[in-house]
């Protein structure tokens, strides 16, 4: 969906997705497929610049997952929230040169995000696609339950170490067969 930003009045406008409004449903679909989800977005723009906005919302949903301690599929629950501010995109020249952080600890999460658009409308659907892609947990697992046991298969979380390990290996000596050749 495109929201055209030239027609947003300086107050502000609010919209609100969710599945069975389906502007994002086909945007979404990769990562959520069939479930719900409940969107909201609040654009207004900033009165320094005509062509720059701060954008909050939030988004509600569910990914379907595969919990990492015991591999049973599941639904991770994930509510986002976000503050941006958009500004057109700029062409970067050739020869351009950026300053950048030495390390990602070196960044710091407070204020706003800047999220590019380019031309006059601001793609909705792939700025709700990419905060839940981002949002997605590298190593996924259910919430434990009051216990401390996995909320999902209820096995004891407590002393538990969740690694794989395939045994000693010993090691190969490359010269080691030759012990057992005779000449002659």
């Amino acid at each position: 969906m495109l929201i055209h930003l030239k027609e947003i009045p300086l107050e502000g406008r609010t919209w609100t997705f969710n599945r069975k409004t389906s502007e994002l449903n086909e945007s979404l679909r990769s990562l959520i497929r069939q479930l719900d989800y409940s969107a909201e977005i609040h654009i207004v723009p900033l009165e320094s610049s005509s062509a720059t906005y701060d954008v909050r919302g939030s988004i509600k949903t569910q990914l379907p997952e595969q919990c990492s301690r015991c591999g049973i599929d599941f639904n991770f629950e994930l509510d986002e929230k976000f503050h941006n501010i958009l500004m057109p995109g700029v062409t970067t020249p050739r020869d351009a040169k950026f300053a950048k952080p030495n390390h990602f600890s070196d960044l710091h999460e407070e204020g706003p995000d800047v999220v590019e658009y380019y031309g006059t409308s601001f793609d909705v659907g792939e700025f709700f696609h990419e905060i839940v892609a981002l949002a997605e947990p590298a190593i996924p697992a259910p919430p434990e339950d009051e216990k401390g046991d996995c909320g999902l298969c209820k096995i004891s979380l407590k002393d538990r170490v969740f690694s794989y390990d395939s045994g000693e290996i010993e090691p190969v000596h490359p010269f080691a067969h030759l012990k057992g050749i005779k000449l002659n």
